[in-house]
């Protein structure tokens, strides 16, 4: 019996040092906006914090080492109805053309669980943390400095997707290392690799292994009190096994390969300082590759990807005041085309302005109110559809770039 006690402590002592826990985010309201000449509202969510679930472990090994993992969904709380459109025999009154382009569309938009947050299992101790799994970038924790209350939500700019000039793609990538080392005075590296994959097999053309791009990023991260610097260097190279020649874009999936061997290098940079009345921040990016896409029959259904290097230049600038229970936000901001697969792009800006107020509830839940507008002049038109058709082959779409959104909403931590 005292046996029995003591392997009952023993474990009881082993199980004290692990811990686990769920926590997330639920963010959902109403939006209403218009883009390229087309008028929209519906419910729909993440417009302030992206909605999210993360179950998150922790144990102490002893000698100084731990365990970590965390695996982080993204739920579609929303369907933008999606469980609709896929019973679209005439709903809507919409036109043939438009319900098949939409029944295509419809798996992309399904309610439910989505797989795609930071996900990783790894181990810390005096070395630093080494990370395996699906990673976040030193280019997302950049923006996120920079952005400051904004985050990734309306009215931040986010990747600076202020049209189709530039992407938002240095969220986070698959099958990576991510390794963060000691921090040593408030400065802290980072560095985030992969295993790429040049090859695409499988039984049939649906069920094949997807292949995924070289991935290598440098990150360095100061923090000391109210100021906090960011900066990060992301370069991805495509496969060599992707296509050189011409790509058939469908509407309903809409997808733009790289051609083969493609080098996109995108530099990040990003300052904060707590004034204690307010946070002030500004982000730099620039993207920049050589080769691109570029329309080559005037629809959207042939893209050539041989052609059109890609240069954009942005800055971001965002202002959060605390006033009691209320915040009020600002943000502003641009993209400029230095090189552009839409030769009409080049020389032209995407501009941004956000204003915003919140209203803390309770320590969990605030109230938000959200606005963004501008122009979208830089916009590549040749990948960017409407009702089924390229911007550039509607002429009243092209007549108008000017864009806007708002987004009254709750968010909530648990």
């Amino acid at each position: 019996m005292k046996k029995t006690l003591v392997a009952l402590a023993a474990l009881a002592a082993v199980g004290a040092q692990a811990q686990v826990s769920i926590t997330g985010i639920m963010d959902a309201g109403y939006f209403s906006g218009q883009s390229y000449g087309q008028k929209y509202s519906l419910v729909n969510q993440s417009g302030a914090r992206t909605t999210t679930f993360k179950f998150i472990g922790s144990e102490d090994m002893g000698g100084g080492l731990k365990a970590n993992f965390q695996f982080e969904v993204q739920p579609l709380i929303i369907a933008n109805d999606g469980n609709q459109i896929v019973n679209a025999a005439g709903w809507g009154n919409a036109s043939a053309s438009n319900i098949t382009s939409q029944a295509g569309a419809a798996g992309f938009y399904q309610s439910g669980l989505t797989g795609k947050g930071n996900t990783f299992i790894g181990v810390e101790g005096a070395f630093g943390d080494i990370r395996f799994g699906t990673n976040n970038s030193s280019s997302l924790a950049a923006h996120l400095n920079g952005a400051g209350a904004w985050g990734t939500g309306v009215g931040s700019g986010y990747g600076f997707n202020i049209g189709s000039t530039s992407s938002n793609t240095f969220t986070r990538f698959e099958s990576s290392i991510a390794y963060y080392s000691p921090k040593v005075n408030g400065v802290q590296g980072r560095f985030l690799t992969n295993f790429k994959n040049d090859s695409q097999y499988g039984s049939t053309t649906s069920g094949t292994t997807a292949r995924r791009p070289s991935i290598q990023e440098f990150g360095l991260e100061y923090a000391n009190g109210p100021l906090q610097l960011n900066l990060a260097q992301l370069q991805v190279k495509a496969s060599p096994n992707e296509a050189n020649a011409s790509y058939t874009a469908t509407v309903s999936n809409n997808v733009t390969p790289f051609a083969a061997n493609v080098t996109t290098k995108t530099t990040t940079a990003s300052a904060s300082y707590d004034l204690q009345v307010a946070r002030i921040g500004a982000i730099y990016s620039s993207v920049v590759n050589d080769a691109g896409n570029t329309l080559v029959s005037g629809s959207a259904s042939t893209l050539s990807t041989t052609a059109g290097a890609t240069d954009t230049k942005a800055m971001m600038y965002t202002l959060t005041v605390p006033m009691g229970q209320w915040r009020l936000l600002g943000s502003t901001g641009f993209v400029k085309a230095n090189s552009s697969p839409a030769s009409a792009a080049v020389g032209n800006k995407n501009t941004i302005t956000g204003v915003g107020v919140e209203y803390d509830l309770s320590k969990r839940t605030y109230l938000y109110a959200r606005y963004q507008g501008g122009k979208a002049e830089a916009a590549n038109s040749a990948t960017t559809v409407v009702n089924g058709a390229a911007v550039n082959a509607n002429s009243a779409a092209l007549s108008d770039a000017t864009y806007n959104l708002t987004a009254i909403g709750v968010s909530h931590a648990f």
